[in-house]
């Protein structure tokens, strides 16, 4: 079960019955922790991208939506998708580090870029066809959800 509860300046997500508590940065600019705490939480969850992005999208303020900045969510629900296809917790946290270079994007210019900061751990694991599949099932998500 899932829980939120909001903090004078964070918010945090309670993950029960484990009693397991990740922050989440609200400050603004705070784009490392925020991106680092969505991943953790994917990784540390077993929800759906669509069951997390509606328990962490609502968390961020609208000045952290700013461009490409909705993609924070989207990172965790990537780092899910990774979990699910067999990569480890830190080759998902790659993905996160990966996509705060290059925020995550639905349209199918961005998605190649999307594919190419990914690159690294599809060398690393000789999984770029994976990778791929996982971005593509992930922007459909996105898809979706923002409609």
């Amino acid at each position: 079960m899932l829980a939120t509860r909001r903090g004078a300046y964070s918010h945090y997500i309670y993950v029960e019955p484990s009693g397991l508590s990740i922050p989440l940065t609200m400050s603004v600019g705070a784009h490392v922790p925020v991106t680092a705490c969505s991943t953790g939480f994917a990784m540390l969850s077993q929800h759906s991208a669509d069951e997390l992005w509606k328990i962490v999208a609502p968390l961020y303020p609208p000045e952290g939506r700013i461009g490409n900045s909705v993609a924070y969510p989207r990172v965790a629900a990537l780092a899910c998708e990774a979990r699910r296809n067999g990569f480890s917790y830190i080759e998902a946290a790659q993905f996160g580090t990966a996509a705060l270079a290059a925020p995550l994007c639905v349209s199918n210019r961005e998605m190649d870029l999307s594919v190419g900061v990914a690159a690294p751990i599809a060398s690393m694991r000789q999984h770029r066809d994976s990778i791929q599949k996982i971005v593509v099932k992930a922007a459909e998500t996105y898809r979706r959800l923002d409609a």
